[in-house]
């Protein structure tokens, strides 16, 4: 018999202040262009507002974003979902090549010192918000993910010694 471990999960990426001025800036852009190009390009100028206003709205798209984890036999794939339409995939990564898995307490205190960061969460610092470090392309890559119980206990399971929290090793035992 095949003990195979399959678990999903979905992370909606809150939006920040941050992105509320972005969908902001993009979307007055647009409309200065687009009524530039009705007033200044009378002929085409319509059929290409049209066209400046879809691009505000696939760039405005792009920053609805959530995460899905999914953990098969030991590998832990992550992909981006944009506008609960398109999905892209980030990376994979061999749970069995984790340098360090632990809980994140301070957001800019567990990015130091690593050459790239990435944040697959939902952006809010929160009890269930780990730091994972992973060698990707010889670079100390750190990514911060929110796995529920079933996935963090799938790569618990496959690199014991790397986890550091709830389900691993406390930081008095090491």
């Amino acid at each position: 018999m095949i003990n195979d471990i399959f678990n999903e999960q979905l992370v909606k990426k809150e939006k920040t202040s941050s992105d509320i001025l972005k969908s902001v800036a993009i979307w007055a852009a647009a409309l200065v262009m687009a009524a530039a190009l009705v007033i200044f390009v009378p002929m085409v100028g319509p059929l290409i507002a049209l066209l400046v206003i879809w691009g505000a709205l696939v760039l405005n798209g792009r920053l609805k974003q959530e995460f899905e984890y999914s953990f098969t036999n030991g590998d832990l794939d992550i992909d981006v979902i944009y506008n609960q339409s398109k999905r892209k995939h980030l990376l994979t990564i061999d749970s069995k090549k984790i340098l360090a898995m632990e809980k994140v307490k301070n957001k800019d205190q567990s990015v130091k010192g690593a050459d790239k960061v990435m944040d697959c969460s939902s952006g809010l610092v929160s009890d269930n918000l780990y730091v994972l470090t992973y060698d990707v392309d010889h670079k100390k890559t750190r990514i911060l993910i929110e796995p529920n119980d079933q996935i963090l206990k799938g790569i618990y399971s496959f690199a014991p010694r790397s986890v550091t929290g709830r389900y691993g090793v406390s930081k008095t035992e090491e």
